[in-house]
């Protein structure tokens, strides 16, 4: 197989990857969404003269407005769509699968045989997850317990700023340990994809890949997380350089594009640091793990 099959092959096969993504990401925001709109649009808020762009003026004195009158219909869409969060968090796992099936098998697979591959390994996926989100859970509460003790101390002891330094030292712990949390649950995965290792097996894989080779998933993922923070940047400069409380299509339009553009680079990073936990699973885990 010459360089430019296996880069073209590579190519399609992020692209698709890309692709099942987005359109994951489209239908759960169209689902995520419709309860507040739908609660903006009783409220009146199209019907004003300017339409929607008063939600977007400097100060944003429509927009708390809009939150105070309707607060209680706000609040049960947002408990509506919590369940929609739920549901479609359980859905994104055949997505999951499926683009890590997808990176696996870069050349052309029938989709029959895509699917079959990428439902094998669910039940898998489901534990991974499971046992992920429980640890996330469990650091969650023992800093918020952590932060609520040493600030009260701190601050009695030194005053409010190191109190404040204190709560932002345990928010940057916190941040570290669902990051690392997240690259154990993405090496797992790749080894149930990998080796079809069962759910322990491949959280033993991944603790132990985690462990000793360090800077191989380090450096990817520092690489796919600026990608990401370099998505967020463009973001929130299209929203600063576009205002949208004024008049002209072509802003909101603009802004939309510029936006999912960012969305695409965002989801380019992510595949590619799949791509490269694949890849160290394969070439330093090569046993089959039952």
């Amino acid at each position: 197989m010459t360089l430019l099959t296996r880069l073209s092959r590579r190519i399609s096969s992020y692209a698709s990857c890309v692709a099942l993504g987005y359109a994951a990401l489209l239908a759960s925001s169209v689902l995520l969404c419709i309860p507040t709109l739908a609660v903006l649009s009783e409220l009146g808020v199209g019907r004003l003269p300017t339409g929607d762009r008063s939600l977007f003026e400097p100060g944003a004195l429509l927009l708390f407005e809009v939150v105070r009158i309707g607060r209680a219909r706000l609040t049960s869409s947002l408990e509506s769509s919590a369940l929609s969060a739920a549901l479609t968090s359980l859905l994104a796992l055949p997505v999951a699968a499926a683009v890590m099936v997808r990176l696996e098998r870069p050349g052309r697979t029938a989709w029959r045989l895509w699917l079959a591959c990428a439902v094998r390994p669910l039940s898998t996926f489901l534990l991974i997850g499971g046992v992920t989100m429980l640890c996330r859970a469990c650091v969650l509460v023992l800093l918020g317990f952590s932060a609520a003790h040493y600030r009260d101390v701190v601050f009695i002891a030194f005053g409010a700023k190191p109190a404040d330094l204190t709560l932002l030292a345990l928010a940057l712990v916190a941040m570290v340990l669902m990051a690392l949390l997240g690259v154990l649950q993405d090496l797992a995965r790749a080894a149930a994809v990998t080796h079809q290792a069962d759910g322990y097996s491949a959280l033993g894989c991944a603790l132990l890949l985690a462990r000793r080779h360090v800077l191989r998933w380090l450096v990817p993922w520092s690489i796919a997380a600026a990608g990401t923070l370099a998505a967020l940047l463009v973001v929130a400069t299209a929203t600063a350089l576009f205002d949208l409380s004024r008049a002209g299509v072509w802003r909101p339009a603009a802004h939309f594009l510029v936006c999912q553009t960012a969305i695409v680079l965002a989801f380019a990073s992510r595949i590619w640091w799949l791509d490269r936990a694949l890849r160290l699973v394969r070439v330093y885990a090569r046993a089959p793990m039952a």
